[in-house]
C-alpha cells in the first residue's frame, strides 16, 4: 500500500468516525429528551453540559467554553469512546497513523484518548451542539406548557367571569321578578283593604 492509499485510508476512517459520534451523539440526545436512555452516565453528562450552556454567554463552541466545561465535554467524548463502533473506527485510524508514522520513524505514536486528539475536535463541538439543543428543546416545552398553562387559566378565570355575570343577573333578574310580585301583591293587598273601607 503506498503512502496516498495509507492517507486516503486514514482520512476515510476519521470522517466516518466524526460522522458516527455526531450520530451517537444525537441519537443519545433524543434518548435523553424521552426519557430513556440507557447510559445513565452520559444521560446525566449531557444534561449537566445542557444545563451549564444554558447559563454560559458567547460561542458555543469547544474553543470558547471555561476549563470546567471543557473537561465536562472531554468527559463526555470519553464515554462515547467506549461505545464498540467508535472504538473499532478510531483502532482503524490509529492503525493507519502508525503506518504512515513508521516511514519516518520506529516509535509509533501515543494512542490518545479520543478527547485529546485534535483530529476530533470537531465530535466535541457534535456534543456541545446537541446538548445546547437539548436545553433549547426543553425550553420551548416548558414556554409551550406554560403557554397551554397560561390558556387555561385564562380560560378557567374568562368562565369564572361569565358564571359571576350569569349568577348576578339571575340574581337581578330575581330581585326585579321579587319586586314585581311584591308590587302587584301590595296593590292586590291595597285593593281588598279599600274594597273593605280600610286605609292602604
Amino acid at each position: 500500500m503506498d503512502m496516498l492509499d495509507i492517507y486516503k485510508h486514514q482520512s476515510d476512517y476519521r470522517d466516518e468516525l466524526r460522522q458516527k459520534a455526531r450520530e451517537l451523539v444525537e441519537h443519545l440526545v433524543r434518548q435523553v429528551q424521552s426519557g430513556r436512555c440507557d447510559n445513565p452516565k452520559l444521560n446525566e453528562l449531557l444534561l449537566q453540559l445542557s444545563d451549564a450552556l444554558s447559563h454560559t454567554e458567547g460561542k458555543k463552541v469547544y474553543a470558547y467554553l471555561p476549563p470546567e466545561m471543557k473537561n465536562l465535554v472531554d468527559e463526555i467524548v470519553d464515554e462515547l469512546a467506549k461505545d464498540k463502533r467508535i472504538a473499532n473506527l478510531y483502532d482503524l485510524w490509529y492503525e493507519q497513523k502508525k503506518e504512515i508514522a513508521a516511514i519516518y520513524t520506529d516509535d509509533p505514536p501515543e494512542k490518545v484518548p479520543l478527547s485529546e486528539n485534535e483530529d476530533f475536535r470537531p465530535i466535541k463541538n457534535a456534543v456541545i451542539k446537541e446538548a445546547y439543543n437539548l436545553y433549547l428543546t426543553s425550553v420551548t416545552k416548558l414556554r409551550t406548557r406554560d403557554r397551554s398553562g397560561y390558556a387555561a387559566i385564562s380560560a378557567l378565570n374568562l368562565l369564572k367571569y361569565l358564571s359571576q355575570m350569569l349568577r348576578d343577573r339571575y340574581y337581578d333578574e330575581q330581585d326585579d321578578l321579587d319586586d314585581m310580585v311584591d308590587s302587584k301583591l301590595r296593590a292586590e293587598i291595597n285593593e281588598k283593604k279599600r274594597a273593605q273601607g280600610l286605609k292602604s
